[in-house]
């Protein structure tokens, strides 16, 4: 099972046993656990928890009090409890459900939400039943945010020669924010890839000027996207992780980037050609979404574009 393991989720367990050392525990148990998590702030269990108004440091505070406290245990190795492989087994049936081929941190956060002991919840899973924590408003992030294994991408875009259809001028970033819908589109228990899948995959390269910065001056962000979604739609079951067909529309959003792409001169399709497309079809979800918030199509597109750069002719001057 830890061959399966993320690298995050095994740094967790590291500290799993830090926390259980320095608790004075001679196993390690759930509270240890749990308070590892949420100790990485850029990590799926605390944005989990925060979207669900769950303060990580107050619970670590809390989990703290709870855990048995006792004198420093042996340097030598300290075990998982009986109650934790307990945990460490439904975090691989998580896994399982949804379809993901490695087991994270969401899952471990799942498997602490959901775990019973003589079929009574764990003292953990209490803690954060009273705090409001859902499973299936957490399942909804681990299925947006788990890593997915792009060993199988090929070479993005594909050599010139070599295109044959308007996805394949996708660069790495383009067809990462395509995975990214698909995540969207399952976490919201949808069965095919819409145009507000597309703008809320996009709302999370914060870090992408032509997008990130595009987004922010427009007030378009991924919590408001997601929040006016729910209030239009009725919350589905997530749905486990699988490979989603592209809406029409997204299709043909994919066919006006590559357009937009080939007319700069750029040799391929980045998120801010898919964001400047999204604007050309102010009747489709994504682009009503974009206006919901506030958000000007044409100056979207506009700064999009510009953000991408001139055409390589006029730069050679």
């Amino acid at each position: 099972m830890f061959e399966r393991f993320t690298d995050r989720l095994r740094l967790a367990t590291v500290r799993s046993v830090e926390q259980a050392r320095s608790l004075g525990s001679p196993t390690i148990q759930p509270e240890h656990t749990l308070i590892a998590l949420v100790e990485t702030s850029h990590d799926i269990p605390v944005y989990a928890l925060r979207s669900q108004g769950v303060d990580e440091r107050e619970l670590a505070t809390t989990l703290a009090g709870m855990a048995q406290v006792g004198p420093p245990p042996p340097e030598d190795h300290v075990p998982f409890s009986d109650i934790m492989k307990g945990v460490l087994e439904d975090a691989l049936r998580e896994s399982l459900r949804l379809r993901h081929n490695s087991i994270g941190t969401g899952h471990m956060l799942l498997a602490l939400i959901g775990t019973t002991q003589r079929g009574a919840a764990l003292p953990t899973a209490r803690l954060l039943d009273r705090l409001g924590v859902d499973g299936e408003r957490t399942a909804e992030h681990v299925v947006r945010f788990h890593p997915m294994n792009l060993d199988e991408t090929p070479q993005r875009p594909l050599p010139a020669g070599e295109r044959t259809h308007p996805t394949h001028w996708l660069d790495a970033a383009a067809h990462d924010t395509l995975q990214q819908a698909q995540r969207e589109a399952c976490a919201t228990g949808l069965d095919e890839i819409g145009t507000e899948h597309v703008l809320l995959a996009l709302s999370l390269r914060t870090a992408d000027p032509a997008v990130g910065t595009t987004l922010t001056e427009a007030g378009v962000d991924h919590a408001t996207g997601l929040r006016l979604l729910r209030e239009q739609r009725p919350v589905l079951p997530v749905s486990p992780h699988r490979q989603l067909p592209l809406m029409d529309r997204v299709q043909l959003l994919v066919v006006h980037a590559q357009q937009l792409a080939e007319r700069r001169g750029h040799d391929a399709v980045e998120p801010g050609h898919l964001l400047a497309a999204l604007t050309v079809d102010g009747d489709c979800v994504g682009s009503k979404l974009l206006m919901a918030q506030g958000a000007d199509l044409e100056t979207v597109g506009a700064r999009a574009l510009d953000r991408l750069g001139p055409h390589p002719a006029d730069t050679a001057h």
